[in-house]
Order: C-alpha cells, then structure tokens, then sequence
C-alpha cells in the first residue's frame, strides 16, 4: 500500500466540495421498528443551503434492510427513502455522503459480518452507479470494538474492490479503527492504485 502524495489528486479535488457539513442522524439509522424523532423535509435542505453548508452526510443503518445470505440483498424500500434525501440534498446543490451506520454485529465481529459488509457496498454502488460525482461513500461510520485498523485493511479493500466494479470514479471515504482516531492514520492502508 503506497502514501498518496501531492494536493490535485481526484481526492483532494473532491475534498472541496466536502469542507461543511450537516449530519442527518436519527433518522435512517434507527432501526425500522424504531422512531428516534428525526425526519426531513425539502425545507431543510433548502435552510443547511442558506447557511452556507456545502454537504450532508446520511447515516444509513443498511444492516437492517438485508436479507438473507448469500445475497444480503436489500429492500427497495430503504432505497426509496435514501433516495429521498439525496435527491432533495442534490436539488440544493449539496454534496452528499452515504454511509453505513450503527453495523454494530460488523464492529463486533467484523471477520464474521465480512460477506454481509461487502455485500451491502456491492448493492449500494450499483444502484447508486450514475449519480453524479457530488454523491459519496463513507464505507463505515467511526470503527470500533473488534473493527481495529488491522482487521479492517484486508475488509476494506475487499468493500472498495466491490465499489470500484460499478464505481470506477466515485469518492470513498474511510477511517481507521478506534473511532477514527487520528493516532491510527498510520496503520491505515489504502489501495495503491486508487486516488479518490
């Protein structure tokens, strides 16, 4: 795995339009039987716009629409409400990030929960695959538990090959384990041949 160097690379590009941002929690990562008292409106997109935000980012708890192994395959119907909100988010001219969010089987047992985890990012890119580029990922929300940085660099690699099938161009973020802690930046690997 090789460090990235210089500033114009397609990552850093994109990095411009992800400088300020609104997270639209507690809302599609609550569990379907559950209401955390979150929703949103076209409204809101129009207000986060008016205040100078430039993205959003949407925690999705995918997790809970898939069904069965070997396919995991997910229902139409956390499609149709993603897909509320990227549409109203890129109507106002936000950036968006879509993400896993609350996986917490994967973070405690991430070699157990890799088929279901690779599965997830294979579906969401294809049917995501001709949004425009100002649609992002964020493979995972800040890892944890079991999910250190060494366990993940193999089952990232894994998620970002499944990304990349349907994807070739879009932006994917990720972070190292222990919550994304700054101090892990180093053991993170990132695929060689992969800039954005």
């Amino acid at each position: 795995m090789a460090r990235i160097n210089g500033t114009n690379t397609p990552a850093h590009r994109a990095a411009r339009h992800f400088r300020r941002g609104v997270n639209l929690g507690n809302y599609l990562d609550a569990p379907p039987d559950q209401n955390w008292g979150a929703s949103y409106s076209h409204t809101d997109f129009v207000h986060i716009r008016a205040e100078g935000f430039d993205h959003v980012r949407i925690p999705v708890g995918w997790h809970h629409y898939a069904g069965p192994p070997p396919d995991y395959r997910l229902s139409s119907g956390i499609f149709a409400k993603v897909d509320a909100l990227v549409t109203n988010a890129l109507r106002e001219e936000l950036a968006v990030i879509v993400n896993i969010h609350h996986f917490d089987a994967f973070t405690r047992d991430p070699a157990g929960q890799r088929a279901k985890f690779v599965a997830l990012w294979r579906q969401i890119a294809a049917y995501y695959s001709h949004a425009p580029p100002a649609l992002a990922f964020e493979l995972l929300n800040e890892p944890n538990e079991a999910a250190t940085t060494e366990v993940l660099n193999p089952i990232y690699a894994a998620a970002i090959a499944a990304v990349r099938r349907s994807n070739p161009d879009r932006t994917i973020f990720l972070g190292p384990g222990r919550w994304n802690a700054i101090q892990e930046l180093g053991r993170l690997q990132l695929p060689d041949d992969d800039r954005n």
